[in-house]
């Protein structure tokens, strides 16, 4: 789990083996923090975050890095978070695969996973997208590969699909391509594969 204010927590499934009607709590919050992301991973995998200002931090499940925590912990920090940056996406990796990166104002790009180097919890990751203008945010990020398809929202309310295997492969210093046709003032708000 991660939450908005970059922390993280691993808990075991086992700790949700009697769920009811009335549910259960799983992390403890303050109250200026929220859950942004909960995915399923196991030790021996990866986990990738992705900041507005283009940051990628590459974390080890482990238990070091990531140990089990109880139901009602807050969890560790895991990413430092500058001035008007959030977490834009959260994805577990079960091999070397690519990543696809995908700006506000349509730029996007894919990154081999080999690329990013796997660091310690806490810390601020690796510069992974270069902007060409400085208006412009990281929306999103989605494992890559031939198969899956890719879907953005836009603050107009329109949504683009894509295949994210067409997206051109760059390095991290590399600015990516222009993806979409946006009016002037319309964003991606939302990116989501399937």
């Amino acid at each position: 789990m991660l939450t908005q204010n970059g922390k993280i927590k691993r808990l075991s499934l086992s700790d949700l083996s009697e769920l009811t009607n009335r549910g259960v709590t799983v992390i403890k919050l303050k109250e200026d923090d929220e859950l942004r992301y909960a995915n399923l991973g196991k030790i021996g995998e990866q986990v990738v975050l992705a900041t507005s200002g283009g940051r990628l931090l590459r974390l080890e499940i482990d238990d070091e890095q990531l140990p089990l925590m109880g139901r009602t912990a807050q969890g560790s920090q895991a990413t430092r978070l500058r001035k008007q940056e959030e977490l834009v996406g959260c994805v577990t990796l079960d091999g070397e695969s690519n990543l696809l990166l995908l700006s506000e104002q349509s730029y996007g790009k894919q990154i081999p996973v080999a690329n990013l180097r796997v660091a310690n919890r806490g810390g601020i990751g690796q510069n992974a997208f270069q902007f060409t203008k400085q208006t412009d945010i990281l929306a999103g990020i989605v494992i890559s590969n031939s198969e899956v398809l890719v879907q953005m929202l836009t603050t107009d309310g329109r949504v683009f699909g894509m295949i994210a295997g067409a997206v051109k492969v760059y390095g991290l210093d590399d600015k990516g391509d222009r993806l979409l046709k946006l009016s002037a003032k319309e964003r991606i708000i939302k990116v989501i594969s399937y």
